[in-house]
């Protein structure tokens, strides 16, 4: 996302600048046209009009009198965008590749004609091209190092994981409480295998407290057992013994 702003600023910003630039030369045109269409000395308005080859982004450029009919025009070599016969608007016309400004000519509130220049957007296309290329290398860039990084931490957090639940699933096919998990760092990682080593010692202990419980239990058992079959043998003994008496 940031280096999509950034592209798109920078396309912004050139446009910005190309759309000034050729506002401020129409400008400039359009008062230094104002005695040649006065007079109409063509001869000098096409000197004016040459005066804008100096700028590389400027393709053609046109004046016209005060009836719109073309007055004098440069273009450059190599332009192919026709400039028209007749105009008399004022403002910016953008398309995919150039860029039309019109201003008007006065003095004072008398309309003297217009001046049209026609600038080269090229210049933006090839800028937004290579802002894609730069911002795709970038971007891959960034992914690559992103990827790099990510195996490289991945011991740091994956793996505390991993054995986490690798403990799990032993103790839930072994039933053995005695398993213990590696702490690594004293993260929160570190902190919920503390939290999980410590369930299970507890389990252990209760575990190893019922085992306790039940071994007495049977040694209670059996020693009651006992001690019923030597009454039990000692009462069928007095029994057979009062028999023969009797």
């Amino acid at each position: 996302l940031a280096i999509v702003a950034m592209v798109w600023f920078d396309l912004w910003s050139f446009s910005a600048r190309i759309q000034q630039d050729a506002e401020m030369s129409a400008l400039i045109m359009a008062n230094n046209s104002r005695e040649s269409l006065s007079m109409g000395d063509v001869k000098a308005a096409r000197k004016n009009l040459f005066a804008l080859s100096a700028d590389p982004h400027l393709g053609a450029a046109a004046i016209y009198d005060q009836d719109g009919k073309e007055f004098a025009r440069y273009v450059r070599s190599g332009w192919k965008t026709p400039l028209p016969e007749v105009w008399s608007g004022n403002g910016r016309i953008f398309d995919r590749e150039h860029l039309a400004v019109s201003q008007a000519v006065v003095r004072g509130r008398q309309r003297l004609g217009t001046v049209l220049l026609q600038a080269d957007l090229g210049g933006l296309q090839e800028r937004r091209r290579n802002g894609v290329m730069v911002g795709a290398g970038a971007s891959l860039l960034a992914l690559g190092v992103g990827y790099g990084l990510a195996l490289r931490l991945q011991r740091f957090i994956s793996q505390p994981i991993q054995e986490l639940a690798a403990a799990s699933r032993a103790v839930a096919a072994e039933k053995n409480c005695s398993v213990r998990v590696p702490k690594h760092a004293a993260d929160e990682l570190g902190q919920l295998v503390d939290g999980y080593n410590e369930m299970l010692a507890q389990i252990e202990l209760r575990d190893a407290a019922l085992q306790q419980t039940q071994v007495e239990l049977e040694q209670r058992v059996n020693a009651r057992t006992h001690d019923l079959f030597e009454a039990n043998r000692s009462l069928r003994s007095e029994v057979e013994a009062h028999r023969r008496a009797l």
